[in-house]
């Protein structure tokens, strides 16, 4: 059985019973006087003598799980991209730094600087991390790709060898265009960076991805997917792809369309492959914390 936890009482209560010891009070004086039990009075004249203390003793409570300097970490992982999610910046701990802390852990760290999760202006059920004051500051928002008036959608692949073709998608997306792109790009692009026949193709569960078209598609291709959940954006590698080519697209000015599709497809091909093998590197982690999290076997 554990050990009953006492409760703590007042300083000022302490006091006095610790004066009336030290003026030769016998405990049963004492408790009688303060009308309080003679235990609580020997516990705390016990208390006294070994710690030679009135006040609560310094360190009690749960020890802090992490250092200063992963306090560091965690923030500055938030600070740099507001949409990280706290198991994103767990799994991330996992693999660069091999700590493991809970997403509770990194969610406090955040609001000792200030930062809580809100729903981002401009798109709702998005995420960020920010202050009070920060509503719309320009890190806290869900960023459109806009200039000259005009904005662009794309599509791209990538392996750990390499990033794929990356097309620019006019208009709304339908399955039929999900398929066409898929159909001109995808095998192409595995060709491209000389893949063998074992790889396996991840995309979402958007309605689009799983229309009968596209899953006739990829069955008559031969083309084994991965299956994941819903609403998990943290697994997909090619989303912190694409966080990348943000943050790189910052550097960039371009004045009209034409010129926004040019950088962004020389940042595309720019990105090194040690940042594209990071990423795929780091699905498998990602894949055994949800399945840990689920009460499931972790595979290795």
């Amino acid at each position: 059985m554990a050990p009953t936890k006492r409760k703590e009482f007042s300083h000022d209560l302490r006091e006095v019973v610790i004066k009336r010891y030290l003026n030769g009070d016998s405990e049963r004086d004492i408790a009688r006087d303060l009308l309080i039990s003679r235990n609580t009075v020997h516990y705390m004249i016990a208390k006294y003598k070994s710690t030679k203390c009135i006040g609560n003793l310094i360190g009690r409570g749960r020890k802090r799980k992490t250092t200063a300097h992963v306090d560091r970490v965690i923030q500055r992982k938030i600070k740099t991209n507001r949409r990280k999610s706290a198991m994103a910046v767990k799994i991330e701990l996992q693999t660069e730094l091999n700590i493991t802390v809970s997403e509770s852990t990194i969610s406090r760290r955040a609001h000792e600087i200030g930062l809580y999760g809100r729903v981002a202006r401009k798109k709702p059920l998005v995420m960020v991390w920010r202050t009070l004051k920060e509503e719309y500051n320009s890190t806290c928002i869900v960023p459109t790709v806009k200039h000259g008036g005009g904005n662009v959608k794309c599509w791209g692949c990538f392996s750990a060898s390499g990033v794929g073709n990356l097309v620019f998608i006019d208009g709304n997306m339908t399955g039929e265009m999900y398929r066409t792109i898929l159909d001109n790009n995808l095998l192409q692009s595995v060709e491209k960076l000389k893949m063998d026949n074992e790889w396996t193709f991840q995309h979402d569960n958007d309605p689009k991805h799983r229309a009968a078209i596209v899953n006739n598609w990829l069955n008559r291709n031969g083309i084994e997917r991965l299956e994941w959940p819903s609403f998990s954006p943290d697994l997909k590698p090619i989303e912190h792809l694409w966080d990348e080519i943000e943050r790189r697209m910052k550097k960039e000015q371009p004045k009209n369309e034409k010129e926004l599709k040019e950088s962004l497809t020389r940042v595309w091909k720019e990105v090194e492959k040690k940042v594209l093998k990071k990423l795929v590197d780091s699905v498998p982690n990602r894949l055994n914390e949800v399945i840990r999290m689920k009460g499931g076997p972790t595979r290795y």
